[in-house]
């Protein structure tokens, strides 16, 4: 069943079991970079900060219109995918301002964006998606659903972050579309780019 998230959440700046709500000028912000009709994600949450779920997090969502299409009347891959990115940006930022990711893994904290700044510099050059599995159990009401995004694990490979995560996709009936993704963060690329584009 759906729960709204709702500004009685509390607001914290360190690691901490209570909830933290994402502000909305944060929210905002984070997903300035999508044009307004496909800002699917209206609010989000991290439930909870501990040692096994490294992080537990909640967004709202609602799809008015589908960004790239005429209505098809049901979830799919292309709205996962936008949905699973704009959450799991939104929950980066907030654990890189409050701390989090220095709390659970100091080393994979050492070599990420330090502050907001830097995240928004590096959000679209540096952070990708490594590997993506999705699976549809049912149609998806997609005027109101909210996604629940857990971190399961962090590592460092050569330089590289890796951030192990789940995903799954709910409205009032239960869960209708879940998955599994492993982002990646990769220092310098932004650079490596630029420098290919000049020549």
């Amino acid at each position: 069943m759906l729960t709204a998230i709702t500004q009685t959440t509390q607001k914290a700046k360190s690691p901490t079991n209570d909830p933290l709500l994402i502000e909305p000028t944060l929210l905002k912000q984070v997903l300035k970079p999508y044009f307004s009709h496909s800002t699917y994600l209206k609010s989000a949450v991290i439930d909870d900060v501990n040692s096994e779920a490294l992080v537990t997090a909640r967004g709202q969502f609602a799809i008015e219109k589908s960004c790239y299409i005429d209505d098809t009347g049901h979830f799919n891959a292309v709205e996962f995918n936008i949905c699973f990115n704009q959450l799991s940006y939104v929950i980066v930022a907030q654990c890189i301002e409050s701390g989090i990711f220095k709390a659970l893994n100091p080393k994979w904290a050492a070599l990420c964006p330090k502050t907001l700044q830097d995240f928004f510099e590096d959000q679209l050059a540096t952070i990708l998606i490594s590997k993506l599995e999705s699976k549809f159990l049912r149609p998806l009401n997609s005027r109101a659903f909210e996604g629940l995004f857990t971190v399961d694990k962090l590592s460092v490979i050569k330089g590289r972050l890796f951030m192990h995560t789940s995903i799954a996709f709910y409205d009032e009936q239960g869960i209708a579309a879940k998955g599994n993704v492993l982002a990646c963060y990769v220092p310098g690329l932004k650079e490596v780019n630029a420098n290919a584009q000049s020549h």
